[in-house]
């Protein structure tokens, strides 16, 4: 077992465990990736960063929201932030 599977599993027992519900998944799901005929959920990755920027730079997409647009540096740190999430939980958004 590596490092990073040790690191992953004792989080997992302390944190993720406790606060995921019990549910079944089906076998052979990727729930790293979900598609349907309209959208596609799946793990962010590096070459999402100029449209993620895009949207996050737009003020429309903060309409509701007390925050403004992101920098490309905020831009960057939310993405690293959720790709490190799912490296390390093995979910996020």
């Amino acid at each position: 077992m590596t490092v990073m599977q040790t690191i992953q599993r004792e989080l997992s027992e302390l944190f993720v465990d406790r606060l995921r519900p019990s549910r079944t998944v089906p076998k052979g799901f990727d729930f790293r990736r979900v598609e349907s005929e309209r959208l596609t959920l799946r793990v962010p990755e590096v070459g999402d960063y100029r449209d993620y920027c895009a949207l996050l730079a737009d003020p429309e997409a903060f309409r509701w929201s007390d925050r403004g647009p992101m920098t490309g540096e905020e831009v960057w740190s939310r993405l690293l932030r959720q790709a490190g999430h799912w490296a390390l939980m093995g979910y996020g958004v």
